[in-house]
C-alpha cells in the first residue's frame, strides 16, 4: 500500500489564505506575509513537492488577463525552455473554485538536473493551478511536482485545489 492510498488531510491557514494537505507531509515556510506567500508541502518520502504561492493580483495582471492566460503562457515556456524534454500536455481546464474562475494544467516531462560534469533527467507530472481574487487583490497559484507513475499524487492536488479558500 502506498502512502497515498488512504490520506487524512490537515489545515494550513495564514491571512485567511487556508489549504488541506496530507497529514503527515512536512510544511516548509519561505515567505509568508499578507501580500506574499511561498508555503511548500512535500511528501514523507519526498517524491511530490506541492508549493502555494501568493502575491499582489495588480501585479500579475499586468502580465496576464486571466489564470487560463498565464496557464497558457507557462504551457508556451516550457516548450521552449532548454532544461525541458520529451514536454507533453496532458490536460488544461477552466473551473471554478469558491467562486472564482481559475485553471488548471498537467503536463508530463522530464526535467534536467545536475551540473554541466553531471545532468540527469527526472521524469516528472507538473500539475499547476492560476486564481485570481478581486476581493483579496492576491493570485494564488498552486503546482505540484510528482513522479509519472503515481496517479495518488493528482488526487491529492486535487483534493488540495478544491480546498482552496482566499478569503
Amino acid at each position: 500500500m502506498s502512502e497515498t492510498s488512504y490520506q487524512e488531510f490537515e489545515l494550513f491557514a495564514a491571512y485567511k489564505i487556508s489549504i488541506e494537505y496530507p497529514s503527515g507531509w512536512e510544511i516548509q515556510i519561505k515567505a509568508l506575509k499578507r501580500n506574499q506567500g511561498v508555503v511548500s508541502f512535500k511528501s514523507k518520502n519526498e517524491e511530490c513537492l506541492c508549493t502555494l504561492t501568493w502575491g499582489p493580483l495588480k501585479n500579475i495582471q499586468k502580465k496576464f488577463g486571466d489564470p487560463e492566460e498565464q496557464a497558457q503562457s507557462v504551457i508556451d515556456g516550457f516548450k521552449e525552455k532548454s532544461g525541458i524534454k520529451d514536454f507533453t500536455l496532458l490536460e488544461k481546464r477552466r473551473l471554478t473554485i469558491n467562486g472564482h474562475e481559475a485553471a488548471m494544467l498537467r503536463v508530463k516531462a522530464k526535467l534536467k538536473l545536475g551540473s554541466l560534469l553531471s545532468r540527469t533527467w527526472l521524469s516528472s507530472n507538473i500539475q499547476a493551478f492560476y486564481l485570481y481574487c478581486d476581493e483579496t487583490e492576491r493570485y494564488l497559484i498552486v503546482y505540484a511536482l510528482s513522479p509519472p507513475q503515481e496517479d495518488d499524487y493528482l488526487n491529492i492536488f486535487s483534493h488540495m485545489v478544491q480546498s482552496i479558500k482566499c478569503h
